[in-house]
């Protein structure tokens, strides 16, 4: 992907599992300074949402960040390679980088 990656971004990453290429939606959580370096921090996102814990997050403005439909984000940290970002879905809405801050 050519496009910059910059923190509070929802990107779409391409994952083999089991053999297969899937795609899966990510919040970019590192600095923009480490982005440019190839690699980045993220948190996974699902719109499983039957699934939340405690230490997840229900994003409220998901339409407004470019998901298509309702999602939370799971606070566990992955480093990727910038390699397997296939495009910018969107970005994480300021109210709700506002609250994952809160959580962290």
């Amino acid at each position: 992907m050519n496009q910059q990656i910059n923190k509070w971004d929802i990107v779409l990453i391409s994952i083999n599992k089991n053999n297969q290429q899937i795609k899966r939606p990510a919040l970019i959580v590192s600095p923009n300074e480490y982005n440019r370096e190839g690699y980045s921090v993220i948190f996974p996102i699902t719109s499983n949402i039957s699934s939340i814990s405690n230490i997840d997050y229900k994003i409220n403005f998901w339409k407004e960040a470019g998901l298509p439909k309702s999602a939370i984000v799971k606070l566990w940290f992955a480093t990727i390679s910038n390699s397997i970002i296939t495009k910018k879905i969107g970005t994480l809405h300021q109210e709700d980088i506002f609250n994952i801050l809160k959580l962290l």
